[in-house]
């Protein structure tokens, strides 16, 4: 890539970066809540805004679509809630209890 394709392609993605940011203040959204709608991690979003990193292809691409529509067609935003992370974990290790107790009380039998 030459100097000046690299400056060009720099100074769209500075662009695309100041519209997310812009975009996302003005929505009142979290880094974290924009990052699981895009499909990328918090830390990547942080990196982008601080200029400390360039997006790829894929974030581009997925930057772009929730600019234009809010979301990201391709990936379903996640809403899941800390609380609802939560029940599910209680859930599962209450299953597994039950499976324990399951098979202590089948080895007692023995």
């Amino acid at each position: 890539m030459s100097k000046n394709t690299e400056r060009f392609s720099g100074s769209i993605n500075r662009k695309m970066i100041e519209r997310l940011r812009k975009e996302r203040a003005r929505r009142n959204l979290s880094m974290r809540a924009v990052a699981e709608e895009i499909g990328v991690s918090v830390s990547t979003i942080s990196k982008l805004e601080l200029g400390k990193t360039n997006a790829d292809e894929f974030t581009t691409k997925n930057i772009l679509e929730w600019l234009k529509t809010g979301k990201n067609q391709d990936r379903p935003a996640r809403r899941v809630t800390v609380k609802k992370q939560v029940e599910a974990l209680k859930t599962r290790v209450a299953g597994i209890e039950g499976r324990l107790d399951t098979l202590e009380t089948h080895d007692k039998v023995r």
